[in-house]
């Protein structure tokens, strides 16, 4: 029996650490130990009283600042970026068990995925705005994710890349990855191709020819004409997605509010249930069961109420900024060079499809097609559905007259419709371009 309280009352102190650590995190504080960059530190009050907080490391937070910022430049590899902070004197913080080391390539990755360095503190799934002092903004932090997350999907994390399309374009027949290869002249010149990499590893019967890299670089630029969003429509689509933030914020109040009711309503539950066991009014194993089952209902409680605290401002943020680059990308991406064409690519493109029509036999001519498929956001924001109901909305609403939506004379006014014409959904019927293909 004693056994069994004592286990009762450890799960109740380590419940009551959780709640504390939790209402920590919630005003902003560091529950765990600071990351490298950061050092746990003593300061006194104005009472005299010690208090535990979090402040910059002076040896390592300009280091770890000057990471993330090489690396969102898109130039950097993990291990390339490893190496040069060992050789600028960077190592982990020593300890009485640890000495101070260089760090590792996973714990690079771990300090440029932790939204701790823009200043916010994440606990039990919950992400708070922290006390501490952030050593970078959190456009930085983000332009960094997309950078890691491109090398993640490309399968490139630590190689340095030979062109900005590499590990984007597939073949439009068979569905494999195009890799890119270098051809020779019969005058020694050297040209470089996309071939389809299932032809070429012969695991398919493909039999799409090699397209030179320079031709498929202006049929996408071209290409990005049909993804712009003008301005009206831009407009109408930004307050119709904040008015659905909106709703989702203030639903999210409610189920808030409920929740929290619900869950002070199983602690009082869980108190009283004590206070009868210690009156001798509950015998242990009814306690037992009852408080698990209550703790059950705790838990799933506590799990919605996390999901109720969704941060929807950065979520506006983000789409907010996606509608804004989605105003003109072509004439970004025409003036760009290759770093800021291969981010554009990430955050715009999730493949894009080669396609090659069959071989006239009379001629040694091949025509030539690209296909975007669109990346999250913009599978949604640029879909035909999205945009109608955009169109939609803004006539129930009132606009401004320089965001007043233009005569609807096409099924989706939106999008560049004198470009695209709409054949065949939000990936048009593209014109074919004529090219010379390799005979590699």
């Amino acid at each position: 029996i004693m056994s069994t309280i004592a286990e009762f009352y450890s799960r109740n102190l380590a419940t009551e650490s959780i709640k504390g650590m939790t209402q920590k995190a919630k005003q902003g504080g560091t529950s765990t130990r600071a990351p490298i960059g950061y050092l746990n530190v003593g300061v006194r009050d104005d009472v005299g009283r010690e208090v535990r907080t979090v402040a910059v490391d002076p040896e390592r937070g300009h280091l770890v600042a000057w990471a993330f910022k090489a690396y969102a430049s898109g130039n950097w590899t993990l291990s390339q970026l490893r190496r040069e902070l060992t050789a600028q004197g960077l190592t982990t913080v020593p300890t009485p068990a640890r000495p101070a080391k260089p760090i590792s390539e996973s714990g690079m990755h771990r300090v440029l995925t932790n939204p701790y360095y823009k200043g916010t503190v994440t606990f039990r799934g919950s992400t708070y705005r922290g006390n501490h002092e952030p050593l970078i903004p959190p456009e930085v932090f983000y332009q960094v994710q997309a950078v890691l997350a491109a090398h993640t999907s490309r399968g490139d994390r630590t190689q340095v890349h030979d062109h900005y399309l590499k590990g984007l374009v597939y073949c439009g027949m068979c569905g494999s990855r195009m890799i890119l290869t270098h051809a020779k002249s019969h005058t020694g010149s050297i040209y470089p191709y996309f071939i389809c990499g299932g032809r070429h590893a012969k695991s398919t019967d493909c039999r799409m020819q090699a397209t030179s890299v320079t031709k498929v670089e202006e049929l996408i630029a071209e290409h990005y004409h049909t993804v712009e969003l003008d301005a009206p429509h831009q407009a109408a689509m930004r307050q119709m997605v904040n008015a659905d933030y909106d709703a989702l914020m203030a639903e999210a109040g409610k189920d808030l509010h409920a929740l929290t009711a619900r869950k002070h309503s199983i602690q009082a539950e869980q108190d009283r249930l004590l206070d009868a066991h210690l009156a001798g009014k509950v015998p242990l194993d009814v306690l037992g069961r009852k408080q698990d089952a209550l703790q059950v209902q705790l838990d799933s409680i506590t799990t919605d109420i996390a999901a109720c605290k969704v941060d929807y401002a950065v979520q506006r943020a983000a789409v907010d900024d996606a509608l804004a680059l989605a105003i003109d990308p072509a004439a970004i991406y025409h003036r760009a060079g290759p770093t800021v064409k291969r981010l554009l690519n990430d955050a715009f493109l999730r493949r894009v499809n080669l396609h090659q029509r069959p071989r006239d036999p009379c001629s040694t001519q091949e025509r030539v097609r690209v296909e975007f498929e669109l990346a999250t956001p913009y599978d949604e924001l640029l879909s035909v559905a999205t945009i109608h109901r955009a169109e939609q909305w803004a006539t129930t609403h009132t606009l401004t007259p320089e965001d007043a939506l233009p005569a609807q004379g096409s099924p989706v006014a939106g999008l560049n419709i004198v470009r695209q014409g709409w054949l065949t959904g939000l990936e048009p019927a593209t014109a074919w371009t004529t090219t010379r293909s390799s005979t590699n």
